[in-house]
């Protein structure tokens, strides 16, 4: 979907600037005059300063300026500030004659560069009388300076003097040194030499320069066939050299293995140049996934590996192939991550002393873990460490740990006891630290811990140890958090050295700490260590969690005195027959004005079995009335088994309760050997169901997040009511929009009346979803139809989007659809597409009645033959869609006030109101995909067969018709009735233009409702896949590649081989235009097609 689009309305090949020369006046008329005095005329811009370019126009104000060098002779006169007539801005530099008449041999040093190719440019005046022509007593000259000044090896390059047009009237000069570089470092000098000479002044130095030389030692490796091996472990230096390379690597992987490939690059000290892309291809060199950015324009890219075989890194520049060069180095780290794991405590009787030591036996109750850090896979953060001993920003060094980092766990049943082995950290400092990182809203329940400092329910905590001070931090939310309070309220922790390496020990006091909880309880945590020395976070338990995101915690649980428990709970049954108390249709489902009697099954997941088990539950819900039973007791439920109540639990649903309502209940769960709390939802189903269900897959979880937001509000501008039902599914991101909490997980929401995107207003929290996984889709659709039934469901995916492709040839902002960027750019491609409308209409059985993309370039038959037969009506828009989509508030206003309305008419409805909230602009449009659809499909392949036999004959009046087909935002996306109707304007042929015209009636029989505006004058609704040139041709689209229905069931890829392999012939209608004297006249708002 979506983006803010900028049209290039005209484009200029050349700006020439015409500047006004600086006129002399005052001593014009005095070619003997020692400077000038008055100057009038324009003051030209400062130029605009190349890459790899040193500027200087003395605009600081003084001289020399920072990074240059004076070298002084004479004692009166030099180089220094001129500031009455510059020849830009403010500020020139100048030196004067020495009226003393003194030898003057005064040098101005610039900073120094590294290249074998380059030129300086600069504006400078002088005395013709005094300097050149009259006589010759001081010159201005040139120099490229290799080493220090006058070390015989300086190059003099020429006289700036040569090119004064008059007295004291700036003149430009140029020398050009690349002759003389050799990728050594060198200066360039600018001396005045003289003696009874003149005033000469100098600005707007321009020094461009490059290396060109190319030292990558792993090339050649542009090809799969050439690629360099790469190890687990490995980290390579290499660089996109020249403009154009691409680097291939080739490695072994496991089924399984969860790998992490790592490019540095802007990040590295000095920065390269290089804005890298990455891909991870197969061992048939189809991509399995790629990454653009992960944080700054470094690349990053973590994938868990499908099968055993052979895998391709390849590494490219983002704007290939038109950059590249010695200054776009990088390194590439492989690493294999280890597989994520939870933490389990072990039950101790024998408390450990905290004094740092950890000593023999004492923690042999302990279960121990490996915790060694893998640099590659940690950020550290001001948020991690103490924000008064390193900054916020700093990274690890490039290293990992050379020896395991332990982690030892064990509890009783009032305080969890954490020790640290850490045989890395070899030198003692005060800094060096623990950290033991804990989040407010555990698994499995919410509200157990007891903030101590600020007070906010929603916060996380954490503690840090450094040598024996403890110190406790509550984070409210994101970054913000609370100053340290020392020591921490409950925790006794000390960090020493022993045997020459650091070893600490923690004891947390969890019935009078910030962290409060009970044995078989699990804990959301993260745990760290710390040497100060190295900048090198040893130890980290989970690998690649971040500190502000307790998403990537893992839980700690906490042992009983047996292996029992946690206790959770597993599932319900709800009986609303008319026996016993219970009283309903019988059907299961919870529905108004019923009574239930509600049975709970709990899951024991330790291996021993829990005894004198029972549960408490509760609700807060207004419309929920307890009538007998909220305590029960259960058999005893062995390990890993179930229990169910042996007391329903019994409660009456009000009548007036809202249809799709979410009924919330608590458990509180205790057994011999603990306590637990869990939670559970009931959805409440009323009876007479909606007309519509209107499902939105609010994908937000990239750089459209405040889009997202904006369209929710537009969605609760007109709410849910009894007939319809707007049911929204929304993922967030961090760092786009703070608004409503600033929370960056998936939610659920039935919209209502004025409702905000709150976590308060959320039916369900689902933890961070992949919006590019299918069964995501999947399992959003099915909870809503299921809670909110309705006559009719219309499903829009709302997001970026780009028709059917991959990975379209240019590197947009868009992808697939639905793309997570939290997921690694995850997104739905169209076999996962069709899977998945597969499952939501039980295989076509139950069609969905509308599928909307709220996305840029989905209307293509491509696309709609992947919803066939799943879905009846398909809305979308042929062209890219601008950064808001649809206006949700017309369209919703449009069905609540007619919510009996049809597909086709809702279909109508988007089309028209999308249409009219962009000035009657862009493109959108509804189609039947129905039989009209299976027709349009059919003729299209017959029409590629007729092209196919009219190749030999046709083929220059075929590529004409191209080229004057109207084309999209992808060039290789175009209108299929424009472009049978070109075909019929080009092509004489009965077969073709029988053919050509069977797509164009079936366009108009298919399409219900289209709209375009005036840039997109040949739009009818249905776009196709047809670059104009074979070097453009994704091969995926092959029918034989199984990616798309419509390319296995059509000749239409056939055809594009075929037009592809016609005579090379030129069309280009604009011809001849290849010098500025036969140039092409383009004109605002023209849009034009040449090759």
């Amino acid at each position: 979907m979506k983006y803010v689009r900028v049209i290039l309305l005209l484009a200029v090949s050349m700006l020439a600037v015409i500047f006004s020369s600086a006129v002399v006046t005052a001593d014009e008329d005095d070619p003997t005059a020692k400077s000038a005095t008055l100057v009038i005329g324009g003051h030209q811009p400062v130029p605009r300063v190349p890459k790899d370019a040193l500027f200087e126009g003395f605009e600081s104000g003084v001289v020399p300026p920072a990074g240059w060098t004076l070298l002084q002779t004479n004692p009166n006169e030099t180089w220094q500030l001129h500031d009455f007539d510059p020849h830009s801005g403010l500020y020139a530099a100048e030196v004067l004659y020495d009226a003393a008449l003194l030898d003057q041999d005064e040098v101005l040093l610039s900073p120094p560069f590294t290249a074998d190719t380059g030129s300086v440019d600069f504006w400078s005046f002088g005395s013709l009388y005094w300097c050149r022509d009259t006589y010759d007593n001081c010159d201005l000259e040139v120099w490229l300076v290799k080493g220090n000044w006058g070390g015989g090896d300086d190059i003099l390059l020429g006289l700036a003097d040569d090119d004064w047009i008059s007295t004291w009237e700036w003149s430009n000069s140029t020398f050009d040194f690349s002759a003389y570089a050799d990728g050594s470092p060198a200066r360039i000098a600018f001396r005045y030499i003289g003696n009874d000479g003149a005033q000469v002044a100098l600005d707007d130095i321009t020094i461009n320069y490059s290396t060109t030389t190319c030292n990558d030692l792993h090339e050649p490796n542009d090809s799969r066939a050439e690629a360099t091996p790469i190890n687990y472990g490995d980290t390579l230096s290499a660089d996109i050299c020249p403009a154009g390379d691409v680097d291939y690597y080739v490695f072994s992987g496991g089924a399984g293995d969860v790998i992490v490939v790592d490019i540095d690059a802007q990040s590295l000290s000095p920065a390269s140049a290089l804005d890298s892309y990455l891909y991870l291809l197969d061992s048939y060199g189809n991509e399995l996934t790629h990454n653009d950015d992960y944080g700054g324009l470094d690349s990053r890219i973590e994938y868990t590996l499908p099968a055993d075989g052979t895998y391709y890194l390849k590494v490219e520049e983002y704007n290939h192939p038109n950059e590249g060069g010695p200054d776009y180095f990088y390194t590439i780290s492989l690493v294999l991550a280890p597989p994520p794991f939870d933490v389990h405590s072990n039950y101790t009787a024998s408390p450990p002393t905290i004094d740092g030591h950890i000593s023999a036996g004492e923690w042999s109750d302990a279960a121990s873990y490996d915790i060694t850090a893998l640099a590659a896979l940690v950020r550290l953060e001001g948020g991690d460490v103490n924000l008064a001993i390193v900054g916020s920003g700093q990274q690890p060094r490039p290293k990992s740990p050379s020896s395991p980092v332990t982690l030892y766990v064990m509890n009783d049943g009032s305080h969890l006891y954490l020790a640290f082995d850490n045989p890395n950290d070899t030198v003692y400092h005060d800094f060096d630290q623990v950290g033991i990182y804990f989040d407010d809203n555990p698994l499995p329940s919410d509200g157990r811990w007891t903030n101590t400092t600020c007070g906010h329910a929603d916060g996380e905590g954490n503690f840090w140890v450094l040598n024996s001070t403890p110190e406790f931090r509550e984070i409210i939310a994101g970054p913000n958090y609370c100053d340290p309070v020392e020591p921490a309220p409950g925790v006794d922790g000390s960090l020493q050295f022993i045997s020459g390496h650091a070893q600490a020990e923690v004891a947390i006091d969890l019935t009078n700490s910030a962290l409060r909880a009970s044995p078989g309880d699990s804990i959301n945590m993260r745990l760290w260590i710390y040497d100060y020395d190295t900048g090198v976070m040893d130890g980290v338990w989970p690998i690649g969690s971040v500190w502000n995101d307790p998403s990537t915690y893992r839980p700690l649980t906490l042992a009983t005195g047996g292996d029992v428990g946690p206790v959770v709970y597993d599932s319900h049954t709800v009986d609303d027959d008319t026996n016993g108390q219970s009283n309903g249709n019988g059907d299961g489902i919870v529905n108004c004005g019923e009574t239930i009697e509600l049975y709970v099954d709990l899951y024991n997941q330790g291996s021993d079995t829990a005894t004198g088990v029972n549960a408490i539950i509760s609700t807060g819900d207004p419309y929920v009335t307890w009538l007998y039973n909220t305590t029960s007791g259960y058999p005893d439920i062995p390990g890993g088994g179930t229990g169910t109540n042996t007391d329903d639990f019994d409660f009456e649903v009000d009548p007036s309760t809202p249809n799709g309502h979410i009924i919330h209940f608590d458990l509180d769960i205790n057994a011999d050997q603990g306590s637990w709390t869990d939670s559970f939802d009931l959805p409440v189903a009323c009876i007479g169901q909606a007309s519509w269900t209107f499902l939105v897959y609010l994908d937000g979880d990239n750089n459209l997040e405040e889009a997202a937001i904006d369209d929710f509000l537009e969605m609760a501008s007109v709410g849910s009511d009894s007939n319809v039902n707007i049911v929204v599914q929304l993922d967030r991101i961090p760092g786009y929009d703070s608004s409503y909490g600033d929370w960056t997980s998936t939610k659920r929401y039935r919209i209502t009346p004025g409702m905000t995107p709150t976590p308060g207003n959320a039916l369900q929290d689902i933890g961070e979803a992949n919006m590019g996984d299918p069964q995501t889709l999947i399992d959003f659709v099915q909870w809503g139809m299921s809670n909110y039934p309705a006559d009719h469901y219309a499903v829009i995916i709302w997001d970026h989007g780009s028709g059917w492709r991959l990975r379209p040839e240019e590197k947009p902002l868009i992808k697939d659809i639905a793309y997570d960027d939290t997921s690694g750019g995850d997104a739905l491609n169209m076999p996962e597409l069709r899977n998945a409308m597969d499952i939501l209409s039980d295989g076509g059985l139950d069609p969905l009645d509308l599928v909307g993309f709220d996305a840029c370039l989905m209307g293509m038959i491509e696309v709609d033959d992947q919803l066939i037969p799943f879905v009846e009506v398909r809305v979308g828009s042929e062209e890219t869609e601008p950064w808001d989509g649809w206006p949700y508030d017309g369209i919703l206003s449009a069905l609540t006030a007619n919510p009996t309305m049809s597909a086709s008419q809702l279909g109508t409805i988007i089309v028209d109101e999308y249409h009219a909230s962009y000035g009657n602009g862009e493109t959108q449009s509804a189609v039947d995909l129905g039989t009209a659809y299976s027709d349009l499909v059919g003729a299209v392949s017959n029409f590629a067969t007729a092209l196919i036999n009219g190749v030999p004959t046709y083929c220059s009046e075929m590529a004409i018709a191209r080229s004057r087909t109207q084309m999209f935002y992808y060039t290789t996306y175009v209108d299929l009735y424009d472009f049978a109707y070109q075909i019929n304007q080009q092509v004489s042929d009965v077969t073709i233009n029988t053919a050509a015209t069977a797509v164009m009636n079936s366009v108009n029989n298919a399409v219900i409702q289209e709209q375009h505006g005036s840039s997109w004058p040949g739009a009818h609704g249905v776009s196709i896949y047809f670059p104009e040139f074979e070097g453009g041709y994704d091969t995926t689209y092959d029918g034989s590649q199984g990616w798309l229905q419509f390319t296995a069931n059509t000749q239409w890829d056939e055809w594009l081989h075929a037009f592809h392999d016609c005579p090379t012939t030129c069309n280009d209608l604009h011809e001849p235009n290849d010098s500025r004297a036969e140039a092409t006249p383009i004109n605002y708002g023209d849009t034009l097609s040449a090759d």
